[in-house]
């Protein structure tokens, strides 16, 4: 039970953050978890896992290299 609620937590502070980054970057904006963070107001494992949910929607097109900038698509 303990865990599920652990995760409920997290998916509420993740919707949170959607809704702080929505509407900040636009098709071609540079993006990264220190910028979620920013703008989302968040912690690091909130943005990086807002991060990778973008990436696996679509939204967001990786870097090819671990030091590339990713791109709002």
């Amino acid at each position: 039970m303990r865990d599920s609620s652990f995760k409920e937590i997290q998916d509420k502070q993740d919707k949170v953050t959607l809704g702080n980054i929505k509407g900040r970057f636009t098709s071609g904006d540079n993006i990264s978890v220190p910028l979620i963070q920013r703008y989302g107001r968040c912690g690091y494992n909130s943005a990086y896992r807002v991060f990778e949910k973008l990436v696996s929607e679509g939204k967001i097109k990786r870097g090819e290299k671990i030091t590339s900038v990713s791109k709002f698509m």
